[in-house]
C-alpha cells in the first residue's frame, strides 16, 4: 500500500544555482516527482526519467542532501535536494510512494510532463528576463550618470526608485493577474511555481521604495 503523496520543504541546488530553505519543495507521488526551487528551477520527473536517488555527502557542511540522478537531457545533470531530515529516511519515504517501483519504469510519461521538460527548468520566459534586466540596468545607470553630473552623493535617485518599482509592480501583477502571468511564465507553468519568490521580491523592493520616498521627504 503506497502513501498518496510526499511533500517536504527544504533547499535545492541545480547546477551552480542554489535555493536555501525554505525556497524549495519536493513533492512525490506514485507517477511524479517534482522539485520546485522557484526562480532557479521547477523540475518534474516521471519514474522512467530516474536512474537513481542517492545520499549526497558533498553538501554535508550545509545540511543533509539527496541527489536525483536522471536522464532528462533538457535539465542540468546536478539536481540536489537539501533537507533537515535524515537522507536515508527521506529516500525510504520516496520509495513508500511507489515512485521508485520498477513496475512504473515502463509507463509512458504524460504529455504535460514531456512539454515541461522540453522547456527546461527555468519557469520564466527568457525574453522577459532579458527585458527586465536591461531596464533595471538602464535605470540604475541613469542615476549613476545624473549623480556624476550633479556631484550628488545620493544613491537612491529616481532611477533606482523606478527600477525597484518596476520589479515590485511586475511581481504583483504576476501574482494576481492570470493574463499577465501568461505573458511572464512559460507554457505549462503556474504562479504557484514561483509565488514565494515573488512575495520575497515584493517585500524587499517595497521596503526599498518606501525608504527611498522617506529619504527624499526628510532631505
Amino acid at each position: 500500500m503506497y502513501i498518496n503523496q510526499l511533500r517536504v520543504t527544504g533547499g535545492a541546488r541545480i547546477g551552480f544555482a542554489r535555493a536555501s530553505w525554505p525556497f524549495a519543495i519536493l513533492k512525490v507521488s506514485q507517477n511524479r516527482l517534482e522539485i520546485n526551487a522557484f526562480i532557479i528551477g521547477n523540475l518534474v520527473f516521471s519514474p522512467a526519467d530516474i536512474i537513481s536517488i542517492e545520499i549526497n555527502n558533498s553538501m554535508a557542511l550545509i545540511g543533509n542532501a539527496i541527489k536525483i540522478n536522471h536522464r532528462v537531457q533538457d535539465y542540468n545533470a546536478q539536481v540536489i535536494f537539501l533537507t533537515f531530515e535524515n537522507p536515508s529516511t527521506l529516500i525510504s519515504q520516496i520509495k513508500a510512494t511507489g515512485f521508485l517501483d520498477p513496475a512504473n519504469q515502463s509507463l509512458d510519461k504524460s504529455t504535460e510532463v514531456s512539454a515541461r521538460q522540453q522547456s527546461g527548468g527555468f519557469p520564466i520566459k527568457i525574453p522577459v528576463v532579458i527585458g527586465i534586466v536591461v531596464l533595471w540596468n538602464l535605470l540604475f545607470l541613469s542615476d549613476l550618470v545624473w549623480n556624476q553630473k550633479s556631484n550628488s552623493p545620493h544613491t537612491f535617485g529616481f532611477g533606482v526608485f523606478m527600477a525597484m518599482a518596476l520589479v515590485c509592480f511586475t511581481s504583483i501583477l504576476t501574482l494576481f493577474s492570470k493574463r499577465f502571468a501568461r505573458l511572464i511564465l512559460k507554457d505549462h507553468r503556474s504562479v504557484k511555481d514561483i509565488d514565494r519568490f515573488l512575495y520575497l521580491i515584493i517585500f524587499i523592493t517595497g521596503i526599498i521604495c518606501i525608504f527611498s520616498i522617506l529619504l527624499k521627504t526628510f532631505n
